[in-house]
């Protein structure tokens, strides 16, 4: 080899290194501006690390959507629960109550996540002395913590610090956030959902008739192994509430449930509900302004099918009486504090 060939090679491998190190700053670069362009734009509207403070539902995922609709100034009033509580409408509570509610459920929540949503929404409303309706489900009722599955919250959206909300802000996801959120400003692109949570037709399932046959198949419970005292997230459920505003409205509602799903009754299983009930009732009676609405009840409404989508979620006049539920204990609220109400289904 020659000196000439030699310079040569020597030439091409130095182009190589300036080559690839050009194109490492480039993807660095890109990265960081890409990175920095979804801080600002603020996919999940959390209001952190940006100056846009204003609330915009830019995706459909209900995990990540909260974390906004929980801090919106432009409420006063929340829905929390599981998708128990899906069908209560916030504008049909709205015009009973004069306050603005927002609708919270997130499909397959646990209590857990469900009262630290609570927690997040007070902070960011305390002053406001805000109204809440708390859906329940059996689940609550549980012997022991942490038996289910469930979806988990995104926790870093609403707390810890901005370090962390930084190394676990970017992913496509966010990224499609961001670039729907760019549209939503300039007037191109429609917000992913209403600006009060409220989902109309989130589950209209096509095969109804498969939802209604497995629904009228299932075998009444006449126990429930993972049910039974002491009942600790009714516990930790009271002492989130004991931590509220004493002016603060609080309704708790059971919602309700096929016949099927109802435990036989005089059975172990129908202990255990009720037990739990009374669980509900007395922290109901333990704080100001607070109800406790039982609609898990045999009657009229539990014994059809068409009031049910499938066994613990309402349909039709299934819906109309959860609403006129919550409604009725918000208008006592109103005029007297305290105690428990009963408003079986018609």
């Amino acid at each position: 080899m020659n000196s000439s060939t030699f310079s040569s090679e020597i030439g091409v491998a130095a182009l190589w290194r300036r080559w690839l190190v050009l194109l490492l700053a480039t993807l660095v670069m890109s990265s960081a501006a890409v990175l920095a362009a979804v801080v600002m734009l603020d996919p999940y509207s959390t209001g952190r690390l940006t100056p846009i403070q204003r609330v915009d539902i830019a995706i459909p995922t209900r995990t990540f959507v909260v974390a906004g609709l929980a801090r919106d100034p432009r409420f006063n009033a929340a829905v929390l629960g599981n998708s128990h509580g899906m069908s209560i409408e916030p504008e049909i509570l709205d015009a009973v109550t004069g306050v603005r509610f927002v609708q919270l459920w997130v499909y397959g929540q646990l209590p857990p996540d469900t009262m630290f949503l609570l927690d997040a929404f007070d902070r960011r409303h305390r002053a406001q002395k805000p109204t809440l309706v708390v859906v329940l489900d059996l689940i609550w009722c549980d012997a022991e913590r942490g038996r289910s599955l469930h979806t988990d919250l995104p926790r870093w959206l609403f707390e810890g610090s901005d370090l962390d909300y930084l190394r676990k802000l970017p992913s496509p996801l966010a990224i499609v956030a961001a670039m729907r959120r760019v549209l939503i400003f300039a007037g191109l692109a429609a917000p992913a959902g209403r600006a009060d949570g409220f989902v109309p037709d989130y589950w209209t399932p096509s095969n109804r008739a498969v939802f209604r046959r497995e629904m009228e198949g299932i075998e009444r419970p006449t126990d429930d192994p993972l049910m039974g005292e002491p009942y600790p997230y009714m516990g930790d459920l009271a002492g989130h509430l004991a931590k509220l505003d004493p002016d603060s409205r609080v309704v708790l509602v059971l919602a309700p449930a096929y016949i099927d799903a109802l435990p036989v009754p005089g059975t172990v299983a129908e202990k255990k509900v009720d037990a739990c009930k009374d669980r509900a009732r007395a922290i109901a009676r333990s704080r100001p302004n607070t109800r406790f609405v039982d609609l898990q009840v045999d009657g009229p409404l539990a014994r059809d099918s068409a009031n049910f989508i499938d066994a613990r979620h309402v349909d039709g006049k299934g819906v109309e009486v959860l609403n006129a539920a919550v409604v009725h204990a918000l208008r006592e609220l109103m005029g007297e504090p305290g105690g428990d109400t009963s408003a079986p289904p018609r």
